[in-house]
Formats: C-alpha cells, sequence, structure tokens
C-alpha cells in the first residue's frame, strides 16, 4: 500500500488536467474529494460486488499467485498490443491491476463503484473515483484507453456498458478486455463472485463487436491453469461439491513461491502461444466506418 502522500497524490492526475483542459471536463463538479479519493456526487452508485467481498480481497491480492501471474502476463500484452500508455480502468475493484499497470509506467484512473474498493485503490496511489463510468459523464471521444479486466463476466447485458466504453472512447483508442474462459470451468467459485457467465474466444470477439468495436486481437492466456481448474474446481463443482467462500479466498492467498514463479515463466515465454486457458485476452477499437 502507498503511504500518506500516495492517498493525497491520488486526488490528482494528469489525466483530470488533460479532460479539463481540452474538454471542458472537470471532477470536481461531479465528485466530492475525500480520504485521498474522489466520490461521485449523489446516491451511492451500485457495485457488481459486494463490499464485504472487496474488503475480504484486500487480505488476500497483495502477494497473491494469481494475480501476480496474470498482471504480468496482461502488462506483456498491452505493451505487445501497443496499447495506450493513459488508460481509465472501469471497475477496478481493489485496485490490484491498476497498481501494476501504473508500475509499469501507465498513467491509471481508476473508476470503482463500490467505495471500499476505491478506497484501497487509493491507498496504493492510484487517482480512484468512486463511481459508475455512465456517472461520470465523460465526453465523447475523450479517453484514450479503457481496460475492463475480469468485469463484464459480472454483468447480466453487457451491452449497453460496453456502448458507452465505445462512446467516451478516442476514435483511435482502445479497449481491453479480460474474461473467464469455458462454461465447463464453471465452478463455485463463479458462484460466488456473481459471474453470469464464462467465455470463449468467438463469444467475446461476438459480444464486443455487437457494441460497435473492432477486435484485433483475441486469445488465451493462463493455459497452464486449464488442467487444475477443472479437476479442482469443476469436477467437484458437478458432483454437488460447493466450497466455503474461505476455501476459494485461500486459494487466492497462495503467495508466490518457486511453483508460481516457474507458471510465470512458462505463461510469458510459451503459454501465450496454446490456443486455450483459463482467461481470454482481447484489444478492440471503435469501429469508426459505421457497419
Amino acid at each position: 500500500m502507498a503511504d500518506d502522500r500516495g492517498k493525497v497524490n491520488a486526488l490528482e492526475s494528469t489525466e483530470y488536467r488533460r479532460l479539463a483542459d481540452d474538454f471542458g471536463w472537470h471532477i470536481e463538479s461531479l465528485a466530492d474529494a475525500r480520504g485521498g479519493w474522489w466520490v461521485i456526487v449523489g446516491e451511492r452508485p451500485p457495485s457488481t460486488f459486494d463490499e464485504e467481498i472487496l474488503d475480504e480481497l484486500a487480505d488476500v491480492v497483495d502477494g497473491s499467485w494469481w494475480y501476480e501471474v496474470r498482471n504480468s502476463l496482461l502488462v506483456d500484452y498491452m505493451a505487445t498490443c501497443g496499447v495506450p500508455r493513459s488508460l481509465w480502468e472501469v471497475g477496478a475493484g481493489t485496485g490490484i491491476v491498476a497498481q501494476a499497470l501504473q508500475n509499469d509506467g501507465y498513467q491509471v484512473v481508476a473508476v470503482e463503484p463500490g467505495r471500499s474498493g476505491a478506497a484501497q485503490t487509493a491507498e496504493r496511489g492510484v487517482p480512484s473515483i468512486a463511481s459508475t463510468l455512465e456517472e461520470l459523464r465523460l465526453p465523447a471521444g475523450s479517453i484514450p484507453a479503457i481496460g475492463l479486466f475480469d468485469v463484464i463476466e459480472h454483468l447480466e447485458d453487457p451491452g449497453r456498458f460496453l456502448e458507452e466504453c465505445r462512446r467516451v472512447l478516442d476514435p483511435a483508442g482502445q479497449l481491453v478486455v479480460t474474461v473467464p474462459a469455458y462454461s465447463w470451468l464453471w465452478s463455485n467459485a463463479d458462484d460466488l463472485a456473481g459471474h453470469w457467465r464464462r467465455y470463449t474466444t468467438g463469444s467475446l470477439i461476438a459480444e464486443v463487436e455487437d457494441s460497435g468495436f473492432d477486435v484485433r486481437d483475441c486469445s488465451y492466456r493462463m493455459a497452464s491453469l486449464v488442467g487444475p481448474m477443472f479437476f479442482a474446481r469443476a469436477i467437484p463443482y458437478r458432483l454437488g461439491h460447493r466450497s466455503e467462500p474461505s476455501a476459494v479466498q485461500r486459494q487466492l492467498a497462495i503467495s508466490t513461491g518457486g511453483v508460481g514463479r516457474l507458471v510465470t515463466v512458462f505463461e510469458r515465454r510459451a503459454g501465450r502461444y496454446l490456443p486455450f486457458g483459463t482467461s481470454v485476452f482481447a484489444v478492440a477499437a471503435p469501429n469508426t466506418s459505421g457497419g
């Protein structure tokens, strides 16, 4: 976590200044500064995550081998795809991804409806707003890149949300999406997380393109976890076993060790070339052709 100075700086961002100068959008006209982060004015925004779950995640994400591997793969992927270095992460949760991207040199603004998650993100020194994307009323074509990292599977119908992402993205901007893969990997972890679906590359491409984007790349990651997840989670779930939430949290909390480092090396060097995985990564751009 960041120190108190980081919490103060999390109220500021060059992105806020750019939007004020270029588009006349002012964060202070929409939100109140509170404890080092911004809170949208008005009724408390909804969150797909229960506040209690976000608090519990805060205890496990730092040092978690899963987040470390996934974040390293995401940093590699975004660099390969040439994603703009200024990015708004929507549905940022506890800020663990935003912090990893900021540490890699990205200028990140985190948007998270849950106030607990927004506060935790600010603790990491990342500019943070407790709001939905729609409530920010961002100018059309104003954002260089948007990251949705394991977000849209939490939405019953992501279409309108993705259309809002398209509206606020710069015509030359990029949308980065990650989602969990394969319905046959469904387990109690998906139930507890509030997922509506898991994806294939085909179903993710269809959903994103139906909302006005052209998908530039869509591929699987985390290939080494397909077998373990199927046998340790999916099969027991089909047999009627339901893990307690604490058991799922303990799996995430496992810290990086020798096995975790081997998984990271394998995934970064070879896993990205395999046609399967437990996650789907995609990069898309707004369709400006009108088709």
